[in-house]
């Protein structure tokens, strides 16, 4: 596996109140779907035999569920939105974190990001200290904009976005670098850092390409796609195109020849896994390399019969394992439900 390179951690504020542990939990008076299904499961369950529940009522009651379970999902995405309409708005909240069993209080904080965690939905704003806190949408007291506070905290932003480019220098990157209506895929070793507009945006120096921090996809201690020799299309991948939104793959052996893939870190993130033990529907092996078919990257599954020597021997191959499917299963989704745009 290639080195990651981790951006944040998240970060917990001081213990503010003292009594929360005199807190006393109030009931919850609410029927939520799950709720609502074990009532209804029960029912069935218990239910005379000889004198089972009505069709028109057990339908009447699913009828009830299904509605229910719309107002629920309804919800869900009005709580999506506010929460991306707070983006850099300035927040005050407290929440209880269960990890570090405290109370945290937010107060005056820019609002950077949302992220989405099962259910939940997560305003990300700067601590003090310039890492990353991940406040629950549910927990905020207040939403207001202040001038004043924002350039602040715009400031502390610039600091920490100027610290991360300057930990860059020396390692490998991959970036869309777009100019108007152009778009350039950018590979390569950062050699030093510029900064523009005050200090505020970073610009990393990558040969005699400059590329801003915001388009950067993937850090690495090694080059990922340019040169790697891990494709059937070709020898060697020598360059990548951007045209029309689209990704093309250019090989050395035919140079005329673009084998399109639907995103660039698809492929990047598909070449560690070259050398590596995998197991999908059914394939079992070692990757040895990928096939591009219709935009999506395919891992080429091999019997690996002496990895001890320089090339290694192969034997037969088990198979192709779709790598997108392969994501979507080990994030928990189900096979055949992975995008392909």
């Amino acid at each position: 596996m290639s080195d990651a390179y981790m951006w944040s951690s998240l970060t917990h504020m001081p213990q503010i109140d003292t009594n929360w542990a005199t807190t006393t939990r109030q009931p919850n008076n609410d029927l939520d779907r799950d709720a609502f299904l074990n009532l209804l499961i029960t029912q069935l369950r218990h239910q005379d035999p000889l004198n089972p529940m009505d069709d028109s009522q057990f339908i009447a009651q699913m009828a009830q569920f299904s509605t229910l379970e719309q107002m629920v999902q309804l919800n869900s995405t009005f709580e999506r939105t506010q929460a991306f309409g707070m983006i850099g708005k300035i927040i005050d909240a407290e929440f209880f974190n269960p990890v570090s069993e405290e109370w945290v209080e937010i107060e005056g904080r820019f609002v950077t990001s949302v992220i989405r965690q099962g259910e939940r939905v997560y305003l990300v704003v700067m601590g003090e200290d310039g890492m990353p806190i991940d406040v629950p949408f549910e927990a905020v007291r207040e939403v207001s904009e202040d001038f004043f506070v924002t350039q602040q905290l715009f400031d502390i932003f610039a600091n920490v976005n100027a610290q991360r480019a300057t930990e860059l220098v020396g390692r490998y990157i991959q970036a869309i670098a777009v100019s108007g209506e152009n778009a350039t895929f950018v590979e390569g070793r950062v050699d030093s850092v510029k900064f523009a507009e005050n200090g505020a945006q970073a610009v990393l120096v990558v040969g005699n390409r400059e590329v801003f921090m915001n388009e950067v996809f993937s850090v690495s201690t090694e080059m990922q796609l340019i040169g790697s020799p891990h494709f059937t299309h070709g020898t060697k991948l020598t360059g990548v195109e951007i045209r029309d939104n689209r990704a093309y793959l250019v090989f050395d052996n035919n140079p005329a020849g673009r084998v399109r893939v639907n995103r660039i870190n698809h492929a990047t993130e598909a070449l560690v896994y070259v050398g590596e033990q995998i197991s999908h529907t059914g394939v079992s092996g070692t990757v040895r390399s990928l096939t591009i078919t219709g935009g999506i990257p395919f891992l080429n599954v091999y019997e690996l019969v002496d990895g001890s020597v320089d090339p290694p021997v192969w034997g037969a191959r088990r198979g192709q394992i779709d790598f997108l499917d392969y994501l979507v299963v080990r994030a928990g989704g189900e096979s055949g439900s992975g995008g392909t745009e």
